[in-house]
């Protein structure tokens, strides 16, 4: 339940702030866009652990050290997930739908919601199942932030399965099953939805 926590609140939260991220820098004009877009390039390329020790700090300033919410907040600001919508809607949303929405009278969140959402989906729901399984699979942020082995996630909860003179294979063997078992049922249920983001993306390619 508490990996189920987690990464469901990572998804929702990381789908809603990529789309929107990517929808404004992709279809809209404002001062610092060059400046956020080079930003999200230059982040691509620094690994995350580089900024593991001030957002823990940041954290600790919060007093949200020992809860689900680091774990959760910290996929808001990911950077590739808002570059892969930006670049997906840049090529399945044309302006000219935008344009034609606003002259049947549709408000901007209108647009996004009743136009872009459906052609964007694919896109969603690739950051989906990549958030899932990363904020699944996370070791070290969960190692660092919590504190209270009531509220381990998975990966913490194997380790604690063995030690240098004891090893339970059977039961270790079980929490792997156990962690892999949502991975399969989610992808399996938008696979589809996933092979045709990647295919589109080749043809736009």
């Amino acid at each position: 339940m508490n990996s189920a926590v987690v990464s469901v609140g990572s998804v929702i939260l990381t789908v809603l702030v990529a789309s929107f991220a990517g929808f404004a820098l992709a279809r809209y004009e404002f001062r610092g866009k060059k400046i956020m877009e080079f930003l999200i390039t230059l982040l691509l390329v620094i690994p995350t652990e580089i900024s593991v020790v001030g957002y823990v700090r940041e954290m600790r300033n919060m007093h949200l050290l020992g809860t689900f919410l680091p774990l959760i907040l910290i996929w808001g600001a990911n950077p590739f997930c808002a570059y892969f919508m930006e670049s997906f809607i840049k090529d399945s949303f044309p302006t000219e739908i935008m344009e034609s929405g606003r002259i049947d009278g549709c408000s901007e969140p209108g647009i996004f919601f009743r136009l872009a959402f459906p052609m964007v989906r694919p896109a969603m729901t690739t950051v989906m199942i990549l958030v899932f399984l990363w904020s699944w699979n996370s070791y070290m942020l969960p190692l660092i932030i919590i504190n209270s082995d009531t509220r381990y996630t998975i990966p913490l909860f194997i380790s604690t399965l063995s030690s240098a003179f004891t090893r339970d294979y059977g039961a270790i063997m079980c929490a792997l099953s156990m962690a892999i078992l949502p991975m399969i049922v989610i992808f399996t249920i938008f696979s589809r939805n996933f092979m045709e983001s990647i295919n589109m993306g080749a043809l736009k390619g």
